[in-house]
């Protein structure tokens, strides 16, 4: 859905990624070096690739995944590793991402439901 890269550039560019929601994509967002990619409060669903990077740079957030195949690639270990639990009573990872469903209206209809926890 969203890929960042670059050639023959010396400096880090900078992106954020905020408030998207991102469905039914081979990757959900895709970053390699030169850039940095804050990734903050998202919903990702459906997608073979969560978040797929080959870089350190960037954070990552406070996003929610559903029903991705790999929700993180190229990032370290811990991400995604349900170990906290958020203000919201909601387990998450030590990155205060979610993986539960976002509790969409409907299929085609993306707008949240009462009671959604994102």
């Amino acid at each position: 859905a969203l890929y960042f890269a670059a050639e023959a550039h010396t400096t880090t560019a900078r992106a954020r990624v905020l408030n998207c929601t991102i469905n039914r994509a081979h990757t959900g967002v895709e970053y390699h070096p030169i850039f940095s990619v804050d990734i903050f409060d998202n919903i990702i669903t459906e997608c073979t690739n969560g978040l797929m990077r080959d870089t350190s740079e960037g954070t990552t957030s406070f996003n929610c995944f559903w029903n991705v195949l790999t929700n993180f690639v190229g990032y370290p270990p811990g991400y995604g590793d349900l170990l906290k639990i958020n203000r919201n009573g909601t387990p998450c990872d030590p990155a205060f991402d979610i993986f539960q469903s976002p509790l969409f209206t409907s299929a085609t209809d993306f707008h949240l439901m009462a009671g959604s926890p994102c």
